[in-house]
């Protein structure tokens, strides 16, 4: 594999061959990948989503009118995407205008993202958050741990979990911030 995103309960990985394979609970056809090759994918808690080789964006598994069923595959938008972050109930995507397109449950706003340019989108349960394209860390959603309060400073990287948020420095350092009480805000010493 070339790349692995873990969900909820199920994992997928791009192979050399650019195909996804997924494995694990596949109760809402989450693992069940459509036919093409891809370049980026993201698995997020009953749904995966993935970035074709043409740029197209797609998305598969809960999509059956149930309680989880807020559009996050059914109302996957048409362009052209350079990468995907499943979350929860919703989905983002980064054009390649550096623009985020969000869809799916925005009950706490976590499906609409600002109007600024991005170099990467990482959503989460409830809570979506970005990189800018000035290395600024932007958060939008539901805020009640503190997970959408990013820190000032210059970033490149970020990732959104249910309900804390880490991102690594420019310089190389990790911050997280959140929810914390099983010590995923506490981050060791990596060099």
């Amino acid at each position: 594999a070339i790349a692995v995103s873990a969900g909820s309960t199920h994992t997928c990985a791009i192979t050399q061959g650019s195909m996804v394979s997924c494995w694990g609970q596949n109760t809402h056809g989450q693992t069940q990948v459509p036919t093409g090759t891809f370049i980026d994918v993201s698995a997020g808690e009953y749904h995966t989503c993935g970035v074709q080789t043409d740029g197209t964006a797609r998305c598969w598994g809960i999509d059956d009118g149930s309680s989880s069923d807020n559009g996050q595959v059914r109302d996957t938008p048409s362009g052209t995407f350079a990468s995907i972050s499943a979350g929860s109930l919703h989905s983002c995507a980064l054009d390649t205008h550096s623009t985020v397109v969000c869809w799916g449950d925005d009950s706490y706003g976590q499906a609409t993202p600002p109007t600024n340019a991005f170099l990467g989108v990482s959503a989460g349960s409830l809570h979506t958050c970005g990189v800018t394209t000035t290395h600024e860390i932007l958060c939008w959603g539901e805020n009640s741990f503190g997970q959408s309060t990013a820190p000032s400073g210059d970033f490149s990287a970020v990732e959104s979990g249910a309900f804390h948020t880490c991102a690594v420095s420019t310089t190389g350092v990790t911050t997280c911030w959140g929810w914390g009480d099983f010590g995923q805000t506490t981050t060791p010493s990596i060099t």
